[in-house]
């Protein structure tokens, strides 16, 4: 049963795999061990509260993870500032788009098993489980996707009696490219390490509260969650560069209250059902600055619009 799901999946575009549930004490020892070395450090943490390493407490009898890994575009938001259109983008894995397609797709194929959204460590189960092999960006890869993909997963009722189960990979390519660590605006990436200095990667800085640190250089903003500079550049991405879509498009008005702050978008019913419908509403009060470093870095002014 478990393998006609997985072929219908792939048949959609995806690539799933399914672990036993036995694997979810083996995979919370794992991140806590990261959560105790410079592997996992402070600035993780909000990330790493959220997860949870057991099934919901339903009556339904909980048997295996399913882990879809299914491709994602880059997104494109339009904004007007002092009368020009600004494009901005919006890295893959930010906007959940296609996470209702999947699990359409799911439930199509199998009508009489029970599903529910797992809050898991995705990149870590995926590379586990074979999807994926991890960059030197510390950014997941899948065949024929590259990074341009977003992860899923899902407790579910079917019962599995195998699933494959191995060490995290490094894609070969990294041992001698270096595309990366040459594009990287933050120096976040080294030659002599594996996993990124998280502290000083831009991903992360524009995921935190608080100004940016002075050392960061003003040009160095390219996204309005974020970053896509390791991305551009490497090469397992060359065939799918190109996948971007327009998104939405946002007026001078909506503009304008996104630079000034949380409270100009509370005020702005419209704004908000926006930001909503994309995913983007949980971040809004990080938008501000960061819409005001990317218009800085594309020279713009700020202060006048």
């Amino acid at each position: 049963m478990n393998n006609h799901l997985l072929e219908e999946l792939q048949q959609k575009g995806y690539r799933a795999a399914f672990v036993g549930l036995e694997r979810l004490t083996e995979l919370e020892q794992e991140v806590n061990v990261l959560r105790r070395t410079e592997v996992a450090p402070e600035v993780y943490s909000h990330f790493l509260n959220r997860l949870a390493y057991a099934p919901p407490q339903t009556e339904d009898r909980w048997e295996s993870i399913l882990v879809v890994v299914s491709p994602q575009r880059t997104a494109v938001l339009d904004f007007v500032w002092q009368g020009h259109r600004v494009p901005v983008e919006v890295p893959p894995t930010y906007i959940l788009a296609g996470q209702s397609e999947v699990e359409h797709c799911i439930t199509t194929a199998m009508p009489d098993i029970t599903i529910r959204r797992a809050r898991l460590p995705l990149k870590l189960l995926a590379a586990r489980v074979g999807l994926v092999r991890y960059g030197r960006n510390n950014v997941t890869y899948a065949p024929e996707m590259g990074s341009f993909h977003r992860l899923f997963g899902y407790y579910t009722t079917l019962r599995v009696e195998e699933s494959a189960w191995s060490e995290p990979l490094l894609l070969p390519s990294c041992a001698t490219c270096g595309a990366c660590i040459r594009n990287c605006p933050t120096g976040c990436i080294e030659p002599e390490r594996f996993v990124i200095r998280a502290e000083r990667c831009l991903t992360t800085l524009n995921e935190l509260e608080g100004d940016f640190p002075d050392w960061l250089p003003a040009q160095s903003h390219n996204a309005l969650i974020g970053c896509m500079r390791c991305q551009s550049v490497c090469p397992e991405n060359a065939g799918v560069l190109g996948w971007k879509r327009h998104v939405m498009s946002f007026t001078g008005e909506e503009t304008e209250a996104l630079v000034a702050g949380l409270p100009a978008i509370e005020a702005n019913e419209e704004l908000c059902a926006k930001l909503k419908s994309i995913d983007l509403w949980t971040g809004a009060d990080l938008l501000p600055r960061n819409l005001r470093a990317v218009l800085t870095a594309q020279g713009m002014e700020i202060g006048t619009s």
